[in-house]
C-alpha cells in the first residue's frame, strides 16, 4: 500500500491540477480508503495500483464537475457524480 497513495494523488492531480489543487490530497486519501475496502476481492498487488488510480480519477471528476456549482462534500463512499451535497 506504500505505492498506492502516490498513484492516487497523481491521478487526482491530473484532473484537479491548477483548478482545485487543495482537493487532490483528499481525493487520493479517499481512493486509498476505497481500495482498502476492496482488498479482499483483489487477487494480486498488481491489480491495486490501476484500481486506486481509477478510483481517484473518478472521484476527482466528481469534485471537478461539482465545483462549478456548490462545493462537493467529499465522502468515503462510492463516487457518484450525480449526488449533490446534503442529499
Amino acid at each position: 500500500m506504500d505505492r498506492a497513495f502516490p498513484v492516487a494523488l497523481a491521478a487526482a492531480q491530473r484532473r484537479l491540477g491548477t483548478i482545485l489543487p487543495q482537493e487532490a490530497e483528499d481525493v487520493a486519501i479517499q481512493a486509498v480508503e476505497a481500495l482498502v475496502k476492496e482488498v479482499g476481492e483483489i487477487e494480486s498487488v498488481d491489480e491495486c495500483l490501476p484500481l486506486v488510480s481509477t478510483i481517484a480519477r473518478f472521484k476527482a471528476w466528481a469534485v471537478y464537475d461539482n465545483s462549478a456549482g456548490s462545493p462537493l462534500l467529499l465522502e468515503s463512499g462510492p463516487c457518484n457524480p450525480n449526488t449533490q451535497p446534503g442529499t
